[in-house]
């Protein structure tokens, strides 16, 4: 991988994080309804899996279950 192809991958990932670290953060410490909040984890999914073509299983081994736990203190589903 030469240095701008390297450039760009990172950046897509400091990109990608900071889209997880803010939805997160709204969900966390917003009055956000259940049904919103899985609308913004669908739509920060669907945006991830467009930078990284072919990587989405990641997304469902990585993020989803942070998401989840995310979710389940939030709206108390246990």
């Amino acid at each position: 991988m030469d240095k701008d192809k390297l450039k760009e991958e990172e950046k897509k990932i400091r990109f990608m994080r900071t889209l997880i670290d803010f939805s997160m953060a709204v969900i966390a410490q917003t009055d956000i309804k259940e049904d919103e909040a899985l609308k913004i984890i669908s739509s920060i999914k669907d945006t991830i899996c467009a930078m990284f073509p072919g990587k989405d299983y990641l997304f469902d081994m990585i993020y989803l279950p942070r998401y989840r736990r995310l979710l389940n203190d939030k709206f108390r589903r246990h």
